[in-house]
């Protein structure tokens, strides 16, 4: 039996059997106001950790479709979804009530706040984000820790692409 190691939202690992873990697509947005400020969602159970809006795609949507579906249910924004600005893999466990590990394939996307319409969808108890937050980009750096993050791909996500985030964001304010 060959056993994965997932990454836990607690910051840990747990070892998983392969046969257990399912292919997840999943797209997450990088969402800039024209205050150029970034939208993050808590995230339950993780002591207020934070992370980016978004989640798993439905077989018959885009990754944009399932990005924008994802950021409405989780935040109650609209967006508008600009471009792909990077991509990586991991394995994940969800703990119960979910109880199931992923090899999730993540896809970032830039977008734009559009609309904020209603207010978020909190009747799925499988639903995990909560309590969405705008964070300055002025002070995204000190909030890019691991104390404050959720995943330790998050931090190298900024570093990587944090040149296009905030040339996106001054584009935004004008």
């Amino acid at each position: 039996m060959t056993h994965m190691t997932c990454h836990t939202s607690d910051g840990g690992t747990k070892e998983i059997d392969a046969a257990r873990v399912q292919l997840r697509l999943s797209a997450h947005g990088v969402v800039i106001n024209s205050n150029a400020e970034i939208l993050f969602v808590h995230v339950k159970n993780t002591g207020g950790r934070l992370w980016l809006p978004g989640g798993g795609v439905e077989i018959h949507e885009s990754l944009q479709q399932g990005l924008q579906r994802e950021i409405m249910e989780e935040t109650g924004w609209t967006v508008e979804v600009r471009e792909r600005i990077d991509q990586w893999e991991r394995y994940f466990y969800c703990e119960p009530p979910v109880n199931q590990a992923y090899r999730v394939m993540m896809n970032v996307f830039l977008c734009d706040a559009i609309l904020q319409g209603k207010e978020p969808v909190e009747d799925d108890p499988s639903e995990t984000a909560t309590d969405p937050c705008w964070v300055p980009l002025n002070q995204l750096v000190p909030k890019c820790s691991p104390e404050v993050l959720l995943q330790p791909t998050l931090p190298e996500f900024f570093a990587r692409c944090a040149g296009l985030i905030v040339e996106h964001a001054a584009k935004r304010m004008r």
